[in-house]
């Protein structure tokens, strides 16, 4: 149950900086701010990231936790 939490809890954090970066660029926000728009789609990116190394990372965690 605790590494369910756990896991659940750090894929939200990447997720929704992702979804709030997209809904702003969706929304106009950066529309005339190329510079912003630039960053935005960089944040994307390195939330991407990191959701894909917590991915990565889950099999092994799941089998050290099984061995505790």
């Amino acid at each position: 149950a605790d590494f369910t939490a756990t896991v659940s809890h750090e894929f939200r954090s990447p997720l929704t900086g992702i979804r709030q970066l997209a809904e702003m660029l969706l929304a106009g926000r950066a529309a005339h701010d190329e510079a912003r728009r630039r960053r935005y789609y960089e944040l994307i990116c390195l939330e991407s990231d990191r959701l894909t190394r917590l991915v990565e990372n889950v099999p092994r965690a799941a089998s050290a936790t099984a061995v505790w």
